[in-house]
């Protein structure tokens, strides 16, 4: 786990390339080339690339959870009508589970069957059960497709998020020995030692390069 938040990892990540070009000629500073240099590379574009799906992966979720409610309304919404036709039928366990999308799911399509069979003494089926069984098929659908969407949006997010905290741990590291041959070659007053301490990081900086600001308060 890296000591330093991820935005403002990224930030010291970027000046630290920079604060590395420019002291590169120290024998000490330059032996980082193949240590500090690929790491921070390789975190800046994980967290670019995470920060670039979180959209996606908010949209795909809230997607997936506004097709469920739909469904879960439907369900509700005609489980009166098929407890009127057929009271033998055990609707109690009909949508009693509305946050596990395959269990909803699963329910929707045994109450929608069950509404199928539904007919009047006659052996005729009532009006509304065309209507019934055509909301119910579409937004099962729906449902279906959309939880589907945001479980793949979840993986990807989850892998993402996985390589960039992966990759912030390796750089945080680096970068704490970085400082302390900074510390020891330039001193601690040096205007490139502050800049890469974290209390630092809050503030923008030269070497930022179009950093991120800081995170919206949530």
């Amino acid at each position: 786990m890296a000591s330093s938040s991820l935005w403002k990892l990224r930030r010291l990540g970027a000046r630290s390339a920079s604060v590395f070009d420019r002291h590169k000629e120290i024998a000490s500073v330059g032996a980082y080339a193949d240590s500090l240099v690929p790491r921070t590379q390789g975190y800046l574009a994980a967290y670019d690339a995470t920060t670039r799906y979180t959209a996606t992966w908010r949209r795909e979720m809230a997607e997936g959870k506004t097709a469920c409610a739909a469904l879960l309304g439907s369900i509700n919404e005609w489980k009166p009508h098929l407890g009127r036709e057929n009271p033998s039928f055990n609707l109690s366990d009909i949508g009693d589970r509305p946050t596990v999308p395959e269990d909803l799911i699963e329910d929707a399509e045994r109450l929608r069957d069950a509404i199928g069979q539904v007919r009047r003494a006659d052996g005729t089926t009532p009006d509304w059960v065309a209507g019934a069984l055509t909301t119910l098929s579409a937004q099962i659908e729906a449902a279906d497709k959309e939880t589907g969407e945001a479980e793949m949006a979840d993986s990807e997010f989850n892998r993402l998020s996985r390589e960039m905290n992966h990759a912030a741990t390796e750089l945080d590291g680096e970068l704490q020995r970085f400082r302390r041959t900074l510390g020891a070659t330039l001193g601690r007053n040096h205007p490139d030692f502050q800049k890469l301490r974290a209390e630092r990081a809050s503030a923008p900086d030269s070497d930022d390069e179009g950093g991120p600001p800081p995170p919206a308060p949530t």
